[in-house]
């Protein structure tokens, strides 16, 4: 008979969730590509691509911004679904059930926030 080992590797992805969850912007720096492009709020509706370092200036702002509301929120709860709505099924992260990052003022009532 076989025996079967299952090993628990962590995907870039699932590090990734874990140090925003706990707003440790540093380690998420470690994670990401310097050349990368990322997507950024710059105004109500607004999105823009724009590099690392504003990419973790955006974060760390929307950290703060989160953190002022919930001031006793010591980690963010995360789920990791795959996307729907393009052909590779990218990983999709949701944080505290969508509320987190705040990308618009003007959210519908089922709308999500994710990364």
């Amino acid at each position: 008979m076989a025996s079967i080992i299952k090993t628990c590797e962590k995907t870039v992805i699932i590090e990734l969730a874990e140090a925003i969850s706990k707003f440790n912007i540093d380690e998420v720096s470690e994670l990401l590509s310097d050349n990368g492009n990322f997507e950024i709020q710059i105004d109500k509706d607004d999105i823009a691509i724009t590099n690392k370092v504003n990419f973790l200036d955006w974060l760390r702002g929307s950290s703060n911004e989160f953190l002022t509301g919930n001031k006793s929120l010591q980690r963010l709860e995360y789920t990791v679904i795959q996307c729907l709505h393009c052909v590779t099924g990218n990983p999709i992260i949701i944080f505290s059930d969508g509320n987190f990052p705040l990308f618009s003022n003007n959210k519908e009532q089922n709308e999500k926030a994710a990364l």
